[in-house]
């Protein structure tokens, strides 16, 4: 009867040690989490010396940077707009702005995009705004191509 207890005793030692505790999973907070991403979008006006934009969502839900410091954008982007011009824009739904990309004198070349910003801390929807004005006989317009947001 002894050698049954021990048995029994052991058993029961060796299966809480080795049990795991899978009913509290944790989520690791580091490393890059891809939040939104857009392929292609762009802008333009048929009518020299004006101006022209777009705002659009990141999708119809809320995206979660209350766990993060930073944010982290890669995208490329050309166009034709007046020089200091804002050309493309995030804000979130109180249009707090994350990020602002102002070019003195976008081309017709693709220029790459690749920064990191502190995070604003919000969970809250968030809009992009894309905008070209031109002066004289330019034609406004702007492209952005593969756009995308990580939270760091």
């Amino acid at each position: 009867m002894k050698n049954i207890l021990f048995i029994f005793a052991a058993f029961l030692l060796i299966y809480a040690g080795c049990k795991s505790d899978d009913s509290n999973p944790t989520t690791p907070t580091t490393g890059e989490v891809e939040m939104a991403s857009v392929s292609y979008d762009s802008v333009y006006s048929i009518f020299a010396g004006s101006s022209v934009t777009q705002t659009r969502n990141f999708g119809s839900s809320a995206l979660n940077f209350t766990d993060r410091d930073s944010t982290r954008l890669s995208f490329s982007y050309k166009g034709s707009s007046n020089g200091n011009d804002t050309l493309f824009y995030i804000t979130d739904a109180s249009n707090a702005r994350l990020y602002t990309l102002v070019d003195a004198t976008p081309t017709s070349s693709y220029r790459t995009v690749n920064v990191t910003v502190p995070s604003i801390k919000v969970n809250a929807l968030f809009y992009y705004t894309i905008r070209a004005r031109t002066t004289g006989s330019n034609l406004p317009y702007m492209v952005i191509k593969d756009f995308k947001m990580y939270k760091r």
